[in-house]
């Protein structure tokens, strides 16, 4: 199966606006020395975000990453964004593209360097250090944190319940 990658600036007038669905196509987005968690949730906000922290070296991340044509199916179900972020170095570019590819993880894609990082602990977490991996996070519609340990995806059942408390999603 081809994909089709869309390297993208993360800007105003260059953001991805859908959401990819069934053409298995990844959304790669560029980060910027101005990007802060406040303006990655709100090029999203209207919809809830399923966001998913992970790297490359982290064996536990990859084995959650089995799970996710349930978890696209289920996103997809309850139109929810499904947003990758990346703690790797920016010398890991490459591996971080390859995992996407192998693991056909649709949905949008950032690594955040470190910046991005430190912004999203003391945004998201209330804390200085990155929290462990991997970390899956619910924000609702207008940039509110709903849950900061939301199920895994190889907990699709559980997920789905989590996901039906929301009287918005049913």
């Amino acid at each position: 199966m081809i994909s089709l990658f869309f390297i993208l600036n993360f800007s105003r007038e260059a953001f991805p606006q859908p959401i990819p669905k069934e053409d298995s196509s990844f959304v790669f987005l560029n980060t910027n020395e101005n990007l802060s968690t406040e303006k990655l949730l709100d090029h999203f906000k209207g919809n809830y975000i399923y966001i998913d922290f992970w790297a490359t070296w982290c064996a536990p991340c990859l084995e959650e990453f089995q799970c996710h044509t349930s978890l696209q199916k289920l996103a997809e179900k309850y139109s929810i964004v499904l947003l990758h972020i990346s703690l790797d170095r920016e010398k890991h570019e490459k591996k971080w593209k390859k995992r996407i590819n192998e693991y056909n993880l649709t949905g949008y894609h950032i690594r955040a360097d470190w910046k991005l990082q430190k912004d999203l602990w003391k945004v998201i977490f209330q804390q200085e250090s990155r929290p462990s991996l991997p970390r899956f996070i619910l924000i609702g519609k207008n940039g509110e944190l709903i849950n900061y340990h939301t199920s895994r995806p190889s907990e699709i059942e559980k997920l789905e319940n989590e996901i039906n408390q929301l009287a918005e999603l049913k």
